[in-house]
């Protein structure tokens, strides 16, 4: 997995948009979507320039070595997510509902 596609995949994420909506948006299909996330396929400026055009983010957040929150810069936290950045939405939906109840037990 690379960083550009984990941190494409966040993004997306964060504008609660799945693989095929935000491929409807730029043109592509949601099989590349999914290349690109898990960084089995990079892809071109045109397509960068208009992913982000659409997440309505700057170029630079694709490309940051940072990560700006302070528990994502944990590293069991990072090993987690570079994980889970890799599911499909389906999968992320049950991983949620399992939080969830192991959670509300701890409660």
């Amino acid at each position: 997995m690379s960083r550009f596609g984990a941190l494409l995949a966040a993004h997306r994420r964060d504008k609660d948009l799945t693989q095929a909506e935000l491929a409807e948006k730029v043109g592509l299909t949601r099989e590349m979507i999914g290349l690109i996330e898990t960084g089995k396929h990079g892809t071109n400026f045109l397509n960068i320039e208009l992913i982000c055009s659409k997440l309505e983010i700057d170029y630079s957040e694709l490309f940051s070595l940072n990560v700006s929150n302070p528990v994502v810069g944990d590293p069991k936290l990072q090993s987690i997510l570079l994980r889970l950045v890799n599911l499909p939405d389906s999968d992320l939906d049950w991983v949620e509902n399992v939080l969830e109840v192991v959670l509300t037990r701890r409660q």
